[in-house]
């Protein structure tokens, strides 16, 4: 009985771990890419965005799972986003590539689409997703939001 504890203990410390390691990873790629993001803005005279957990949790995040799940690159739909975060505008980048997080930056860049929405001086707070695919690839997700 005493070694069934035991296991038992083990095996819940280990399952305790496991989210917060994952969550760890995707959240110091997230974090790269907002910082990223800014010294782009940076270059270009505008604001640094300011993150938004709203953005974040209620799309950004389940989106990158999503289409790392179905191995897809579409764009999810953009009007809840107003409603639910409160915004007056909002905009969408995704990527799937086995990059860094400042080279899928770069990508979106050299992106027209993307880059206007990087440097859309409107947007004021950003979302961001990022999941590693079983295909080996991250699935990035960044939603722009406009307050006001």
């Amino acid at each position: 009985m005493h070694l069934l504890v035991k296991r038992l203990v083990l095996l819940v410390l280990v399952l305790a771990c496991l989210p917060v390691q994952a969550a760890s990873a995707a959240t110091t790629y997230d974090s790269e890419i907002l910082r990223y993001t800014n010294a782009q803005r940076a270059h270009y005279g505008l604001p640094p965005l300011k993150i938004s957990y709203c953005m974040k949790g209620h799309f950004a995040d389940p989106w990158a799972r999503h289409l790392a799940a179905t191995r897809t690159l579409t764009h999810q739909s953009l009007s809840p986003m107003m409603s639910t975060c409160h915004g007056s505008s909002v905009g969408e980048n995704i990527a799937r590539a086995n990059v860094s997080p400042g080279r899928m930056v770069e990508m979106w860049m050299a992106s027209p689409g993307h880059r206007a929405n990087i440097l859309n001086r409107g947007y004021t707070h950003l979302g961001v997703g990022a999941v590693r695919g079983s295909d080996g690839l991250v699935y990035g997700v960044q939603d722009f939001l406009r307050y006001g």
